[in-house]
């Protein structure tokens, strides 16, 4: 929503449930991609199972994190947070971003990576991270946009993709099924 919001485009959250189960057999980006579509195809049938007229474009997006052949996902407890933290630790990753618009019948998808450089983090700052609550709703265990910028030496790729929501792409979905971004920005959000 942050994101939305940096670049003055009005939205409305439709919150769905997935299942969001990882296949570590399957192909990162095929799997970030099936996710997102996933969400869009979820909140076109929720709104169609409120009789709501689906005009403006649904948006989608799915985060997942490569480390070591591995895919890695939100963390599924405290220690699954920690356990994901220590190996991020000092070491390079990938984010892959998946985007998805469903409009007018049509869902386009595109998926976005960034390498991302993490500092050595003590155990202890670990644990107080995990006492803010903020690693338990974030691929990989941690949020660029939150207090988990500390962690961050260094992003080869867009910093948005590692947010959860590439503009640039986003920017051209939108436009590619017909959105006017530029007439129906929102300006005074800018300042």
């Amino acid at each position: 929503m942050e994101l939305l919001n940096q670049i003055g485009l009005s939205f409305r959250v439709v919150p769905v449930e997935i299942d969001e189960t990882l296949d570590q057999s399957r192909d990162v980006e095929q799997v970030v991609r099936e996710l997102a579509e996933a969400k869009s195809l979820a909140c076109k049938e929720l709104l169609e199972s409120q009789q709501e007229s689906i005009e403006l474009p649904i948006l989608a997006a799915d985060t997942l994190v490569w480390l070591d052949d591995r895919i890695v996902g939100k963390p599924v407890d405290r220690t699954n947070a920690v356990q994901t933290l220590q190996s991020l630790s000092g070491s390079m990753h990938r984010v892959f971003t998946a985007v998805t618009v469903r409009a007018r019948g049509s869902v386009t998808s595109v998926v976005v990576s960034a390498s991302v450089k993490m500092r050595e983090i003590a155990l202890e700052e670990i644990e107080k991270y995990c006492d803010s609550g903020e690693p338990f709703d974030k691929a990989g265990s941690y949020g660029l946009q939150g207090f988990g910028g500390i962690f961050i030496e260094q992003i080869v790729g867009q910093p948005s993709t590692v947010a959860g929501l590439p503009l640039l792409e986003t920017e051209d979905l939108l436009r590619r099924v017909g959105v006017a971004t530029w007439q129906n920005r929102q300006m005074d959000r800018l300042n």
